[in-house]
């Protein structure tokens, strides 16, 4: 027995180290640092997505992450609370929620078939269960929904099989029928408007250059701390999925390039600041560079990286690039 679970443990690990879904830090040049996995954060992405999404409802509804269902380790991705029963979500994968919304997020990896439309369907009719007193949550107001990039045909054919009617009344959202006592209704992102849904559509790998230009759009338009918060897990989660098309966009784009340095302008001023207060002669030169650091460092880019944009963007030598990017993270040099 104890051979097997080694060579099972053995196996998995091997699984996890070819993954796509995930990223080494550290590298050449950074002695001291081992290289560790590190897996791309898709469900905090997408509930931050879906903050910046209903941003304009935000004093209407409640969006909680991983809402726990028992004390055995049952919880549901997202649930979203509408406060106020009468208010409609005019967006369209909004406009069958009623008070009581159950969210599954699928990641582009992640298996979709028909007994994880049950599982689903399961949290719903658990959830359900805790009401404070009986049928406190009546089913014409509760509803389920299910996220993925792309949705297999599959799935759709087992359902009918199975008795269910689907339509698409929306591109994108399919509403699913004769399953359930409430609506259940899938959202396949790639499908999905580009400009309205860019925040949930980025975060995919080999996302397409439009979205990522729709997205910037977006982060830019609010300076709430809140919305910002929401903006850098989006984009931690898009650009680990899409370094390549990020850097090419940060080096033939200026307005991206600007873009970006106006989503991290709070890192950037607190590290002038900083510089300044220590009196010295080119402290708020100083200061932008250690914000650069850390805002770069926050979406997810190694420590090698960071020197190569220095070196590019602001023609610091090698060593010097080397030094910032060591002294503002911390790290041991050789």
């Amino acid at each position: 027995m104890e051979l097997q679970d080694n060579k099972e443990k053995k196996q998995k690990q091997s699984q996890k180290q070819s993954d796509p879904m995930y990223t080494t830090y550290g590298g050449k040049g950074w002695p001291g640092k081992p290289s560790a996995p590190k897996k791309n954060k898709y469900h905090p992405g997408f509930v931050a997505g879906l903050r910046l999404l209903l941003w304009d409802y935000r004093e209407q509804v409640m969006i909680e992450a991983e809402k726990w269902l028992s004390t055995e380790g049952i919880r549901m991705d997202v649930l979203i609370l509408k406060k106020d029963h009468a208010v409609n979500i005019e967006y369209e994968i909004g406009r069958v929620f009623r008070t009581h919304n159950i969210i599954e997020f699928k990641r582009p990896d992640d298996q979709l078939n028909i007994d994880v439309v049950s599982k689903v369907l399961a949290y719903a009719y658990l959830y359900k269960s805790q009401g404070i007193m009986v049928n406190s949550i009546p089913y014409d107001e509760l509803t389920a929904t299910i996220y993925r990039h792309s949705i297999p045909r599959k799935v759709f054919r087992q359902l009918e099989e199975n008795g269910a009617e689907i339509k698409n009344p929306y591109p994108g959202v399919y509403y699913v029928t004769g399953l359930s006592p409430f609506p259940l209704q899938f959202l396949e992102g790639k499908h999905l408007d580009p400009e309205a849904y860019a925040m949930l559509r980025v975060m995919i790998p080999h996302a397409e250059e439009s979205d990522i230009r729709y997205f910037k759009e977006i982060a830019i338009r609010n300076k709430d701390s809140a919305y910002r918060d929401s903006v850098d897990a989006v984009l931690q989660v898009s650009v680990m999925a899409n370094r390549e098309m990020y850097e090419r966009l940060r080096r033939e784009d200026a307005d991206m390039c600007e873009a970006l340095r106006e989503l991290f302008k709070d890192d950037l001023e607190d590290a002038e600041a900083r510089g300044e207060a220590r009196g010295e002669a080119r402290g708020k030169a100083e200061g932008e560079i250690i914000g650069i650091v850390k805002a770069y460092r926050k979406i997810g880019r190694t420590p090698s990286e960071i020197v190569a944009i220095l070196i590019e963007d602001f023609h610091m030598q090698h060593d010097t690039a080397e030094k910032a990017v060591a002294d503002t993270l911390g790290l041991q040099l050789a």
